[in-house]
């Protein structure tokens, strides 16, 4: 039986979290954004559970809380569950040439997203307005599982890491709580390309709640 163990995300996580504490200071919003990531495309969502998580986001408001563009930095993790405990499989090998049956099972798998983010807000003076978003950034996924088909396959992988750069256009409304509170909830789909790992497309929702320092 093989093993492959790697550096865990939890690890990646933690340097990524002392990083974001210095980038903050350099902004004038950050918040906390919880969401769910819901996978897109065929294979994922039957064989993954929506995903639960949160963003942290760090924003530079370009003048203050009224501003409509602001940049900055995020950087989310979300833990994804399988839909079921065993998929059964089917792989074609052997001599002669044959159908074999297998199975999968999926024993965590979790996405670190980091990556630049762009807000820009469509009603200039007003409380309440929709807003329009784009982030770039990247995927790191952490995935532990077994493979088995008969006389063929037999393999035990644990955090197995794989990348894929990503782009997330994003919508939602904004409204201005007070001079220093900003409260958001819009939708995004997020779409993966390149890397080490083939693309993955999530449809993100999220709610967002952000200081704005004086």
């Amino acid at each position: 039986m093989q093993k492959n163990t790697k550096v865990s995300s939890f690890h990646t996580l933690l340097l990524l979290l002392f990083a974001f504490s210095g980038i903050n200071g350099a902004f004038g919003q950050f918040g906390l954004q919880p969401g769910l990531m819901v996978p897109a495309d065929n294979y994922y969502s039957y064989a993954l559970k929506p995903g639960v998580g949160a963003d942290f986001v760090a924003k530079g408001n370009l003048g203050d809380i009224d501003s409509r563009y602001k940049i900055g930095f995020l950087m989310g993790y979300y833990v994804f569950q399988p839909t079921q405990d065993t998929f059964q499989t089917y792989a074609i090998g052997g001599n002669p040439v044959q159908l074999l049956p297998g199975y999968e099972v999926i024993h965590s798998y979790s996405i670190l997203q980091f990556g630049l983010s762009n807000d820009f807000k469509i009603l200039k003076d007003s409380r309440f307005s929709p807003f329009v978003g784009l982030d770039l950034g990247m995927d790191v996924f952490d995935i532990s599982h077994d493979d088995y088909a008969e006389t063929l396959i037999q393999s035990s992988v644990t955090n197995d890491i794989f990348y894929n750069y990503l782009i997330i256009p994003r919508a939602g409304v904004q409204y201005q709580l007070s001079d220093n509170w900003l409260f958001s909830v819009g939708i995004g789909r997020s779409m993966g390309f390149a890397g080490s790992y083939g693309a993955q497309t999530f449809w993100k929702i999220f709610i967002t709640i952000c200081h704005v320092s004086d």
